[in-house]
């Protein structure tokens, strides 16, 4: 084994340097940035959803269809989804900085806690968009060989 897999497995501590928080504190400013421009592009895509809703409805003399109202609820249930990861990125930046600033070590924990918990959310959206992609496949071409 190598000295520093053991000096890592055996320690209970990891001690970060200058150089680490720097990093980290770099880090923390990207993700807050993306994550406020996450939350920007999430209030313009409502903003969008009831412009559009208002302007369908008046076009359809003041009501919305059946069809209308499925596709925009579905549009703010992708929303709900396209907020976790930025309210979770937004969380770990957040206290990451604050904690590292402090030095405080739950601070800090609970940052990357944050972090891992957007990354985890990425993740399985990830795999679940993927496992749709590869259904609407299979779905597609059992259909097209029915033709």
């Amino acid at each position: 084994m190598d000295p520093i897999d053991k000096s890592i497995t055996t320690s209970e501590n990891i001690v970060l340097n200058d150089q680490i928080k720097k990093f980290i504190l770099e880090m923390a400013k990207w993700a807050k940035f993306l994550a406020i421009l996450g939350y920007i592009a999430l209030g313009l895509a409502v903003l969008g959803i009831i412009s559009i809703l208002t302007f369908t409805a008046g076009m359809g003399g003041g009501s919305v269809g059946a069809t209308e109202s499925l596709i925009f609820i579905a549009y703010f249930v992708v929303l709900l989804l396209y907020f976790l990861p930025i309210h979770y990125l937004y969380k770990a930046a957040s206290r990451l900085k604050r904690g590292l600033e402090s030095n405080e070590e739950t601070t800090v924990t609970s940052g990357f806690e944050s972090l891992k918990a957007h990354y985890k959310f990425i993740g399985i959206f990830t795999i679940v968009l993927i496992s749709l992609y590869l259904l609407a496949a299979v779905a597609g071409a059992f259909v097209y060989s029915a033709m």
